[in-house]
C-alpha cells in the first residue's frame, strides 16, 4: 500500500512532525512522505532517540539536516561517517562541535 497524497493541498506549506517512530516496523508511511511529500510542499521532522534505529538508513540517506544531541566523541564520529559527503575531519570536527553540550550537523549539502 502506498499513501496517496494527491489530496494535499500543495499551495500550503505543512510541517509533519514523526515523533520516535522508530519503534515501528513499517515506515511506509515515513518514507513516502520523506521521498514524495516535498513535491507537496511537505517538510518532516523525524523525531528519534536511535541514530541507528531508523528504518535501515532510508530516512537517514533522505534527511537533509541533523540535530544531534549529548554524544560521545565515538558515537558522534560513527555518524559524521555514515552521513559523510565529502567533507574532511577536520571542517567536520569543527562543524559540530558548536554549543558545548549541544552538538550539531546541519545541513549536509553546504
Amino acid at each position: 500500500n502506498t499513501l496517496d497524497l494527491s489530496n494535499i493541498d500543495s499551495k500550503r506549506k505543512k510541517l509533519i512532525l514523526f515523533d520516535d517512530c522508530v519503534a515501528q516496523r513499517n515506515q511506509a508511511v515515513q518514507q513516502e512522505f520523506f521521498t514524495k511529500g516535498r513535491h507537496h510542499n511537505c517538510h518532516c521532522i523525524y523525531q528519534s532517540q536511535s541514530f541507528y534505529g531508523m528504518d535501515s538508513m532510508f530516512i537517514r540517506k533522505n534527511a537533509n539536516c541533523f540535530l544531534l544531541f549529548e554524544l560521545n566523541d565515538r558515537d558522534l564520529s560513527q555518524i559524521i561517517q555514515s552521513i559523510n559527503h565529502g567533507m574532511d575531519r577536520y571542517i567536520q570536527k569543527k562543524f559540530v562541535k558548536l554549543n558545548g553540550e549541544t552538538q550539531m550537523i546541519m545541513d549536509m549539502y553546504l
